[in-house]
């Protein structure tokens, strides 16, 4: 890995591909819920090919050739292999970017609310099941359910 830099909830991974002989490789490993995608690829040099393998465990391997990998998105859990092979062994460099964007995660929710000089407010916790039909809610811990529970705050000022 070359460089690492975050911006906001993607990840940008700038790969050097190490030069062995004519043919050179790297292996990368999108984790589970993260879509990945290779955004940009250079190279110095001579290019005879570059080759993309996914591994999805349990399935048989995947083969793209360049640029048809190029920008497409691949969900995670995932190994990937990127080959690329030169006519001369020597003088060649190659270069990757890839980005990451992780999904299906559970955002940290926070904030605040203020209540103006002089007036009235009340705050109300909701919970609903279909996101139309809501329902008072208190403060506490929830236990696991076999749906999805969805939870609003309302701040109404008098």
């Amino acid at each position: 890995m070359f460089a690492c830099l975050s911006v906001r909830a993607q990840t940008f991974v700038n790969y050097v591909i190490p030069n062995s002989g004519l043919s050179y490789s790297t292996n990368v490993v999108v984790p589970s819920n993260t879509i990945a995608k290779i955004v940009d690829f250079n190279y110095t040099g001579s290019l005879t090919s570059a080759v993309g393998t996914l591994t999805y465990a349990g399935a048989p391997s995947f083969t793209s050739f360049y640029p048809a990998w190029l920008d497409t998105p691949i969900l995670g859990p995932v190994a990937v292999n990127l080959t690329v092979k030169s006519q001369a062994a020597t003088r060649n460099a190659f270069f990757l970017l890839a980005e990451f964007d992780a999904v299906n995660t559970t955002p940290e929710l926070s904030g605040f609310a203020v209540q103006p000089n002089g007036k009235n407010a009340s705050i109300t916790l909701e919970s609903s099941t279909n996101l139309t039909t809501w329902v008072t809610a208190t403060n506490g811990t929830y236990p696991a359910t076999n749906r999805a529970q969805f939870y609003r705050m309302n701040f109404n000022v008098q």
